[in-house]
Order: structure tokens, then C-alpha cells, then sequence
């Protein structure tokens, strides 16, 4: 029985001590900011923010609190004429972003850049574009958006900057 709670107890200190190595990797370590952003016409500036040496994509996060055909619509996630969820209407989310790091652009994207989109049972996201960070090096964020997306500010809107490569993460 004694044997038994030594071996137990050495487990455990293995366990617990391996935690902390463990939680630098965790599925959400890989998003660097999720912040709520009205989608009214003005720019929103993140605070700086770190990265690995990764391709991270900024993209716009909506809870689907209105109908999915009117969200999709709304956020310009159409795939063509032949998508059930298309519409003829222009997108409201337009936006011009600038990545920039130590004082100097990284990178920058215009509404026309935003392609990919996700959808789930609860979000759905548009990937207004994407820059390849550098370990070490402080990155910021700013946002212009140019036409007034505020009707979908009852969807909980948030600006996202996460990696795209989720390989790095532990499970």
C-alpha cells in the first residue's frame, strides 16, 4: 500500500509539473487579440500584440443572432450566383486595415481582399486579409471602416487576429 502512494504521488508531481509546459500551447493561446468593434464607419487601433513566427489572418467574428441569409448578405460571404445564401446587395463590412510594427506597415488590405469566410452553429467570420508575423517583434492593428456596417453591431462583432496555422497548438 505504501508502494502504491509513493508511485502515485511521484505521478503527480510529473503531471504537475508538466502543466505549465503544456498551457503555453493550448488551442487558445493561438489568437493574439478578440476584441468587440462596432462596424460603424471610423477606425479601431488594437493594442500591440505579440506573434510567433506564423501567418495570422484578421477576420470579423458575428455571433448569428439575425438570419443566416441576411448575415451572409450583410457580410459580403457569398460564393456566386449559384450559392442559395446570395445576394445582389453590396456587403456593409468595408474596410481598409495596416498591420504595423515598430513604426513601419507590415502589411495592409482593402475591402476587396476579403475572401474566406467560416460559418459554425453560433458564428460566422469573415477573413479580411492576413500578414506573416516574426517572433519577438510587437504588432498593432488598425481598421478603417469606410462604409456603415452598424446594422450588424446586434451581432456581438468582433476584429479577430489569430494564426492560421493551427499545427503549433498542443492537444
Amino acid at each position: 500500500m505504501k508502494r502504491l502512494l509513493i508511485r502515485t504521488g511521484k505521478y503527480l508531481i510529473y503531471v504537475t509539473a508538466g502543466l505549465p509546459l503544456l498551457s503555453a500551447n493550448w488551442p487558445w493561446d493561438y489568437v493574439r487579440v478578440n476584441m468587440p468593434v462596432s462596424l460603424a464607419v471610423g477606425q479601431v487601433k488594437t493594442p500591440e500584440f505579440k506573434v510567433k513566427n506564423n501567418r495570422y489572418i484578421i477576420e470579423i467574428v458575428a455571433k448569428r443572432r439575425i438570419p443566416f441569409a441576411d448575415l451572409c448578405c450583410m457580410m459580403g460571404l457569398s460564393t456566386g450566383p449559384l450559392d442559395r445564401y446570395n445576394c445582389k446587395k453590396e456587403p456593409i463590412i468595408q474596410a481598409n486595415w495596416t498591420v504595423w510594427s515598430e513604426g513601419r506597415i507590415v502589411a495592409q488590405g482593402h475591402p476587396n481582399d476579403a475572401h474566406t469566410a467560416f460559418s459554425s452553429s453560433d458564428e460566422v467570420g469573415l477573413s479580411l486579409g492576413e500578414f506573416d508575423g516574426k517572433s519577438g517583434k510587437l504588432y498593432s492593428l488598425e481598421v478603417d471602416f469606410i462604409k456603415d456596417g452598424s446594422a450588424l453591431n446586434v451581432t456581438d462583432p468582433h476584429l479577430k487576429v489569430e494564426t492560421d496555422n493551427v499545427s503549433d497548438m498542443a492537444f
